[in-house]
């Protein structure tokens, strides 16, 4: 089964994908309304999160990744982030790490 993920920071790279999930997955543009881009600091480093803002949105890519390779991301992504269902502005309805 085949699952559809918001990607808007670091597994939006390819070497990232690559470390990954062992390729790389192309996806589409897509734009998630209602959020807007923050940091997080974790250890010495930032990445990006999102945030609910209603006066903003976020551009991204849309990937398909396997049941199997969402583990992965679920691993990578670390207790600093949940994953949640949203609706992207092409209404394809998705994973995000909130």
């Amino acid at each position: 089964m085949k699952h559809l993920l918001f990607v808007y920071g670091t597994l939006e790279d390819p070497n990232i994908q690559e470390k990954i999930f062992g390729k790389v997955i192309e996806g589409i543009s897509d734009e998630l309304d209602g959020y807007a881009r923050s940091q997080i600091k974790i250890g010495e480093k930032k990445y990006w999160k999102i945030v609910k803002d209603k006066y903003s949105s976020v551009k991204g890519k849309l990937i398909e990744v396997t049941a199997d390779e969402l583990k992965l991301a679920d691993s990578y992504e670390t207790e600093a982030f949940h994953r949640e269902r949203i609706v992207l502005k092409s209404r394809k309805k998705a994973w995000a790490y909130l």
